[in-house]
């Protein structure tokens, strides 16, 4: 098998971002009156778009509490969103290899392209999908098959979708392609979820360049 596909997340897969995250959830929280959860809840519950989960959280009052979410979270970002180690080498390594690469992230689709060009890295990808790009985000298969959309691409074993989290895996699962799953910056190596299992679970990216399946790219 060759693979003709490899899809990224991006917070804690690609970059180290979860700390402006969820700051920005706790400016969110404290502006709302509500108890604001420490950094480890935040980072176990939070994964799902803003769009569905600040509903969840917030109720009737989520849009106010996007608005202060996105006015913090604006003055941030780019500042502190960091690379995870191995991620450079990793494009790096796969810019000029015949595969397809692609972003699909639960972050807004306008920040996640802001911090694409930031990091100066519109080239290595052929299609940068966050939320709000399609019409149901992660886990839905949708923001998946917009990526995917101008190739002609049976999703099946070559496409890969490499992501830090079970929504990831469960993304994966959703459109019938391959899971790898990665251990993001400051959590444990993650263990194999009973129903979206992962064809590799990675200590870093740097284990990713070494697979089989990549090195003969």
């Amino acid at each position: 098998m060759t693979l003709k596909a490899i899809l990224f997340d991006w917070d804690g897969t690609l970059v180290d971002s979860w700390g402006v995250i969820v700051e920005s959830f706790q400016k969110a929280q404290e502006e709302m009156g509500q108890e604001v959860w420490s950094y480890e809840k935040s980072r176990r519950i939070l994964g799902k778009s803003l769009r569905d989960q600040f509903p969840i959280i917030f109720g009737d009052d989520w849009e106010k509490a996007r608005d202060v979410y996105y006015r913090h979270f604006n003055e941030i970002h780019l500042e502190k969103t960091t690379l995870i180690d191995g991620a450079q080498e990793l494009v790096d390594y796969l810019y000029n290899k015949d595969v397809f690469v692609a972003l699909v992230s639960n972050k807004t689709g306008k920040y996640l392209r802001q911090e694409v060009e930031k990091m100066g890295w519109e080239k290595y990808f052929s299609a940068v999908v966050g939320a709000t790009d399609a019409p149901y985000d992660k886990p839905k298969p949708d923001p998946m098959y917009l990526a995917l959309k101008d190739t002609d691409f049976i999703v099946d074993d070559s496409v890969w979708y490499v992501g830090d989290s079970v929504i990831d895996m469960e993304t994966a699962h959703n459109i019938g392609c391959e899971a790898v799953r990665v251990k993001a910056p400051g959590m444990e190596l993650p263990s194999q979820d009973p129903v979206f299992k992962a064809k590799y679970i990675l200590q870093s990216l740097r284990e990713f360049i070494e697979l089989p399946e990549v090195k003969s790219l």
